[in-house]
């Protein structure tokens, strides 16, 4: 009865994005394996091995389904590390500065958070080198999760609210403030009371969290 409970607990929290106790999150390995190899069939057996241990590893430190991740990076990058991402309006690609940032790697984590690439410009050796240091898998993934997990604070931080998948997933997709959601953050906006509600989530966020509940079915 304990593990049938522990895995009801795990199912209810993946759907729902809650933070859950670590045995809870604890998938084995092979399963966090088997879900790799269905987002990313094309990727190399040794590979998804090498990026599963990160993606566990993680998942237990900040306390969130590992099958998070996992869906969050098929629908980013489609488990291309070397993706780069430029910003496009109106379908144009733009170059890559500070105002029109490049997302690069797994997470697509955009490299001008860090001065060498605000400092330096796009081209500059230092941005290079974080460019580079992104779009290694593994170091791409650590970024990632520390993503989620600083987004999810700055859900609870901004509405008061709990982190829902929803809401942080949406935040991290860059749809804080944006074109046709002004006074959205997090997927919420307040009404004439001054109350944070939630809206409806935009269709990237939504994608991500159906194709969770189809990995939760496939490999749990």
């Amino acid at each position: 009865m304990r593990s049938s409970a522990v895995l009801v607990v795990a199912l209810v929290g993946c759907v729902l994005g809650l933070a859950l106790p670590v045995a809870a999150l604890e998938r084995p390995l092979y399963r966090v394996e088997a879900a790799i190899r269905i987002a990313a069939p094309k990727l190399p057996p040794a590979l998804v091995k090498v990026y599963a241990k990160p993606i566990r590893r993680d998942a237990i430190k900040y306390r969130y389904c590992p099958l998070t991740q996992i869906s969050l990076v098929k629908f980013e990058s489609g488990f291309r590390a070397g993706l780069v991402a430029h910003t496009r309006r109106r379908g144009v690609s733009l170059p890559c500065t500070k105002s029109t940032p490049c997302y690069v790697g797994l997470g697509q984590i955009s490299a001008f958070h860090r001065p060498e690439c605000k400092a330096g410009g796009w081209e500059s050796p230092g941005c290079q080198k974080r460019v580079s240091e992104l779009k290694d898998g593994v170091y791409n993934l650590g970024r990632t999760a520390l993503g989620i997990h600083l987004n999810r604070q700055v859900c609870r931080r901004i509405t008061g609210q709990p982190a829902l998948f929803a809401r942080w997933l949406s935040s991290y997709g860059g749809f804080n403030n944006s074109a046709g959601r002004r006074g959205v953050w997090c997927n919420m906006k307040k009404d004439r009371r001054g109350r944070w509600r939630d809206v409806p989530a935009p269709a990237a966020t939504r994608r991500v969290m159906a194709y969770r509940r189809e990995l939760i079915r496939r490999v749990r």
